[in-house]
């Protein structure tokens, strides 16, 4: 739905409810999140609700709008469709850099980020008929590791990469929808799925619910090697007792989710949007299973490569979660 569509029904539904007496000029905000019932479209849900709750103060209304993910989230942000995203912490790297996946595009040096969210490990998946035991196990089979281009594709091709496994070692490679995917995985079409996911992940344990599967990992040589080498590496755990075929935690590599918007925002906005989140941070952190490990400290400074938008460093200098400024 185009975003002035979304908006003036927004406008509607708010004279409607009776909720058009604001104490400043309301504004309509979007974010850019991910598939429907996704954990960035659930997480956008969450920061969403945090700030119409507090619309009467503020003014401001936020929406959620789907996507394809990081990338595209980056482009609605640049072109001035949406007013905020969330993206990949690898994404937001290559895109304050134009390198990368942007290397066609110039770098974008006004995004600005608000702030870091839960963490996103890479989860491989494999048949149990297969006999996959490593990763370098998966050279000629047949896979699902997201759309060509996607934020999702391209940590998967760094992760095999440096396990040895390029792209032409392996079999057919595919990008189905969620549907399709399980469907060709049950019935032995699939021989492994690589996925860049928050955890728990219901998609993950309705495909579980249905046929078996077993979990793989990079060594723990090949993830220190990651998080030394790009800035967006993180380390990462799969818990143990999450999903059937995974009892004991399981160590991986991942990236963070990131809440962006573009220096253009107006600062009274970002503000807002960054209070509205950590002013009743424990019911945000409870609002979805995916956040239930965040911090606020970390969150300000961690995966975080473009620089932080000047409303919400307002707001975490008068929280304590920065240092003020010199005088």
């Amino acid at each position: 739905m185009k975003v002035w569509i979304q908006r003036f029904l927004l406008g509607l539904a708010l004279a409607a409810s009776g909720g058009g007496v604001f104490s400043v000029e309301p504004t309509f905000i979007t974010i850019a999140s991910g598939r429907v019932h996704g954990s960035y479209y659930n997480v956008a849900r969450a920061i969403c609700d945090r700030i119409n709750l507090r619309r009467q103060e503020h003014g401001i209304r936020c929406s959620v709008a789907y996507s394809d993910g990081s990338i595209a989230n980056i482009a609605s942000i640049r072109s001035g469709e949406y007013e905020l995203g969330i993206v990949q912490s690898d994404i937001q790297f290559y895109a304050v850099k134009g390198t990368g996946m942007f290397e066609d595009r110039p770098p974008f040096g006004e995004l600005r980020a608000l702030f870091s969210l839960h963490p996103e490990a890479f989860t491989v998946i494999v048949h149990p008929d297969q006999g996959i035991r490593s990763l370098s196990g998966l050279r000629g089979k047949r896979i699902d590791m997201g759309k060509a281009g996607s934020g999702s594709r391209w940590v998967a091709e760094t992760v095999l990469r440096a396990s040895g496994v390029g792209r032409k070692d392996l079999g057919e490679v595919v990008a189905m929808n969620l549907l399709e995917q399980v469907a060709a995985f049950c019935d032995s079409r699939l021989d492994a799925l690589l996925l860049v996911v928050g955890h728990p992940s219901q998609s993950i344990r309705e495909t579980l619910d249905l046929c078996p599967g077993g979990f793989l990992a990079p060594t723990r040589e090949v993830v220190e090697k990651l998080v030394a080498r790009y800035p967006y590496f993180i380390r990462a755990e799969i818990p143990g007792g999450l999903y059937d075929g995974n009892p004991e935690p399981l160590e991986t590599v991942g990236v963070r989710a990131t809440l962006v918007t573009a220096e253009k925002l107006p600062g009274r906005i970002a503000y807002e949007v960054v209070k509205s989140v950590f002013g009743d941070f424990e019911t945000f952190r409870r609002s979805a299973a995916v956040l239930a490990p965040l911090d606020r400290r970390r969150m300000v400074v961690e995966s975080l490569t473009a620089p932080l938008h000047e409303g919400a460093v307002k707001f975490y200098r008068q929280a304590g979660l920065l240092r003020p400024s010199p005088p």
